[in-house]
């Protein structure tokens, strides 16, 4: 798909919808597949880049109409798909308030009961969901390692001796990480800008973006947590989730898939700066991705 400018994306929407015509649209470009257009802070348009988006989106509200039955407590976008000559899709924006980290920190002791048991119930009940729905909608989840050698060769340039001692160490521990557990549909993408807490409750009232919702291990779709948030309402949520699940999952499983994967996404991000790919992000991302994985290593 071509790239296409604000003006043209707010003209598309006022062919389909002329009653925004005296509308306030705000454009956010910071998302790799799509550009979100928010009007008048009631509506939510998104505007894929690329055909393979186009096709996801399609499938996702397939997906959402699966979660919607199965969560009946939590609110969901309800998108519809406008095939116009620049096609998007269009949304009433969900209620509720987003709760980072310092927000968290910032809640009385009640209200963070009440996100971290949010969380977990959701996670819980996701994954008790049967795959056999979701496998002709979503893909498995790649959770082994690439190509080692690659991995070792770009990690030595940027770690030294002593710290390369330490990720070999962790690298060959996951590697051979035991996963005995059933499968299980994953989302994924669980961060502070994807999920709505309702404003009185704290409790977890809407969430959207199913962009890496896939098949794998309930480890790997709890490490999200750790990653987006911190170690602290991570480690709140893991001990909510598996005192609630059937099957436990053993934290020392999810720091090592923490860890273990933030290596691959440190190579993955360093070639595409390299290559041009991620034209937006910098070496001073990179240098600070470094930063992050060094104090993951000094808490593992």
């Amino acid at each position: 798909m071509t790239l296409i400018t604000d003006k043209e994306m707010q003209n598309s929407i006022l062919k389909a919808f002329p009653d925004f015509n005296e509308s306030e649209f705000k454009f956010n470009h910071n998302g790799w597949t799509s550009v979100v257009v928010d009007i008048n802070n009631e509506y939510i348009c998104k505007f894929p880049r690329t055909e393979q988006k186009l096709a996801f989106l399609k499938t996702e509200n397939l997906i959402i109409e699966k979660f919607v039955r199965a969560f009946p407590e939590i609110e969901f976008p309800q998108r519809k798909f406008i095939d116009s000559d620049i096609p998007f899709f269009i949304h009433k924006k969900l209620s509720g308030e987003f709760i980072d980290v310092d927000k968290y920190n910032q809640l009385t002791h009640s209200e963070q009961e009440n996100v971290v048991d949010g969380i977990a119930s959701f996670f819980v009940k996701l994954h008790q969901l049967p795959i056999v729905e979701f496998q002709d909608l979503v893909k498995s989840k790649n959770e082994r390692l690439p190509d080692l050698d690659t991995l070792y060769s770009v990690l030595k340039s940027d770690f030294n001796a002593t710290e390369m001692k330490k990720i070999s160490n962790i690298i060959d521990r996951f590697t051979h990480l035991e996963d005995k557990a059933s499968k299980v549909v994953g989302y994924y993408d669980f961060h502070a800008h994807n999920v709505l807490f309702d404003i009185n409750t704290k409790k977890l009232s809407g969430i959207f973006d199913f962009d890496e919702v896939a098949i794998g291990s309930a480890k790997f779709d709890l490490r999200e947590i750790f990653l987006n948030y911190d170690m602290a309402i991570g480690t709140a949520v893991l001990n909510a989730y598996n005192k609630k699940a059937s099957n436990y999952v053993s934290p020392e499983s999810v720091k090592l898939s923490l860890i273990g994967w933030s290596f691959v996404e440190y190579m993955n991000m360093k070639q595409k700066i390299i290559s041009g790919e991620l034209s937006d992000v910098s070496g001073a991302d990179l240098s600070e991705f470094k930063t992050e994985i060094k104090q993951m290593m000094e808490i593992y």
